[in-house]
This record gives structure tokens, C-alpha cells and sequence, in this order.
């Protein structure tokens, strides 16, 4: 669960182009990023502004889409 921020840390399987989004439970995309990452990824999401609730991480490179929930209090 998070709050005020949410804190996105991995490793990459290769460097490249990645489409990262925050998606609520309605579809609606509330944060979207789209960067060159190298194999690690940190990346903190201001979220002070959204609603409680659940929502969807999306990370997307060439076709291929991971996707894990993620609860704000």
C-alpha cells in the first residue's frame, strides 16, 4: 500500500524505450511516462492527489505488457 507516493523500483530485462502508466479502476490513465531506461528503474509517482482506491501499474516495451495492482490508503 501506499500514500503520498508510490516508489517503482526493478530490473530490467534490457535497456530501452518503456511505457510506464498508473491506471485507476475506472481504465483512466492518472500518470503516464514514456523514457529510455537503462536495467534499473526507480521511479517515484506523486499520488497525493488521487482518491483511495485500487489501481493498475502498467510497464510496456515492444508489444509486451506487465501489469501489478497497487493499493493507496
Amino acid at each position: 500500500p501506499f500514500d503520498q507516493v508510490i516508489t517503482i523500483s526493478a530490473e530490467l530485462p534490457e535497456s530501452g524505450r518503456y511505457r510506464l502508466r498508473l491506471i485507476n479502476a475506472l481504465g483512466q490513465a492518472v500518470w503516464e511516462e514514456s523514457a529510455l531506461y537503462t536495467t534499473l528503474l526507480k521511479i517515484d509517482i506523486p499520488t497525493r492527489e488521487l482518491p483511495a482506491g485500487m489501481y493498475s501499474f502498467q510497464m510496456e516495451r515492444n508489444g509486451k505488457l506487465l501489469v501489478r495492482k497497487v493499493l493507496k490508503q
